[in-house]
């Protein structure tokens, strides 16, 4: 009986709606420590993706 009892509770409180906040996301762009950290890497990152990333950060934190 108390089995019951529990499986039904944790239905019921499974079944109830979340009520997560929204997450909010800060997008933070520092071209030196980009430039630091593909030197560091010995990558490349070309001008364009610096561009690119510099337009369309408004985009991003707007999602």
């Amino acid at each position: 009986m108390i089995r019951s009892i529990f499986v039904l509770a944790l239905f019921l409180l499974a079944a109830e709606p979340a009520c997560a906040a929204q997450t909010q996301v800060h997008i933070v762009y520092n071209p030196a420590m980009d430039s630091a950290c593909s030197f560091l890497r010995n990558a490349t990152i070309k001008d364009e993706w610096k561009a690119e990333l510099s337009l369309r950060k408004a985009e991003f934190e707007g999602i």
